[in-house]
């Protein structure tokens, strides 16, 4: 008995550790310079937003508090 809990034990730290590193490896983004460069650009001087995303906003202000109603 004791063996297969270490075994588990063993067994199922190194899945969590593989998935970890699964997680990481996906969540990283490599960029080129330029493209970093674009990225910070849009963060300090976004945009103006146009009208799709204005009404899209909207849409979902509406929908959040709809579902806080509901929740209630």
């Amino acid at each position: 008995m004791a063996t297969s809990f270490m075994y588990f034990s063993a067994h199922n730290n190194f899945d969590r550790i593989r998935a970890n590193q699964i997680l990481e490896t996906e969540r990283t983004i490599f960029l080129s310079e330029r493209d970093a460069q674009t990225v910070f650009d849009l963060l300090e001087n976004p945009p103006t937003p146009n009208q799709q995303l204005l009404v899209a906003v909207d849409r979902h202000r509406a929908f959040i508090r709809e579902h806080n109603r509901t929740a209630e």
